[in-house]
């Protein structure tokens, strides 16, 4: 069973920084990322997402032309001259830091640096947001090192299916090992994607959520399967500007609240 310090409550008005992380893909991680960084927003938060995955999967959903980028996330670690805010792009929903195919060769150019797991701490430390929300590549990588050094929060999507469980002790570890840099990085909980309530398996797997993260660091809220998410992606948009009546819309925002509650605002 893994457990986690039960102290996360910071309180105040200061930023928040909370890397999305799974070492296995396909969990709705990116999706996540992307609606929750809406949910955010319509509570009146001022949001930041950073794409620091070389898939750049985030950044193409929200509607950005890779072509058209002239700075991204791979400039802001690599060039010591290269600001956060040469690297924003502000659409209608909250900010973001793009990423590019540039990205892939980003680990190659860090191995050598001083204080290489720093880079995107001291680049987004002391920044004018509620929330900044990173969305991780889906490897322990010096990226996922430099999220994980950065953040308060780490927050896990486990997808409700046969192999959901692949790696979450993995990733125990790895959390484990860098709060030998980061004292300050605490596990917000888990919760579940591509939930449905009719299917055994989806309620098994729940259950078994439940044990593993010790329950009290599982939120309650699912966010249940629902094709108004592939429909909005397709559309490049969050789901709450497809659909903001959907049941996807309303799950992310059951989500968004409940993490400001477990955050203590």
């Amino acid at each position: 069973m893994v457990k986690y310090t039960e102290n996360i409550n910071i309180g105040g008005n200061s930023m928040k920084v909370i890397s999305l992380v799974n070492q296995k893909g396909g969990v709705s991680k990116t999706t996540s990322t992307h609606n929750l960084g809406s949910a955010l927003s319509q509570l009146g938060k001022k949001v930041l997402l950073i794409d620091l995955d070389p898939q750049g999967n985030l950044t193409s959903g929200v509607g950005i032309d890779k072509s058209e980028i002239k700075n991204c996330i791979y400039d802001l670690l690599i060039e010591d001259t290269v600001e956060l805010e040469e690297t924003i792009v502000s659409l209608e929903e909250f900010d973001i830091v793009p990423a590019t195919i540039k990205l892939a060769i980003a680990d190659s150019k860090l191995i050598n640096e001083y204080a290489r797991e720093r880079k995107l701490l001291d680049k987004i430390e002391n920044t004018d947001y509620d929330y900044v929300l990173i969305d991780c590549p889906p490897s322990l990588t010096i990226l996922t090192i430099n999220a994980l050094v950065a953040s308060d929060y780490v927050l896990i999507p486990v997808k409700m299916e046969k192999y959901a469980f692949d790696g979450i002790h993995h990733l125990e570890n790895t959390i484990s090992s860098i709060k030998k840099l980061n004292k300050k990085l605490n596990v917000l909980g888990a919760f579940a994607t591509a939930f449905d309530k009719r299917i055994k398996l989806s309620q098994e797997n729940y259950t078994k959520l439940v044990d593993t993260f010790d329950g009290k660091y599982v939120f309650e809220t699912k966010i249940s399967i629902d094709s108004q998410i592939s429909y909005s992606q397709e559309k490049e948009q969050s789901i709450f500007q497809f659909n903001k009546s959907s049941k996807a819309a309303k799950d992310y925002m059951d989500l968004a609240k409940e993490i400001e509650r477990k955050i203590g605002e």
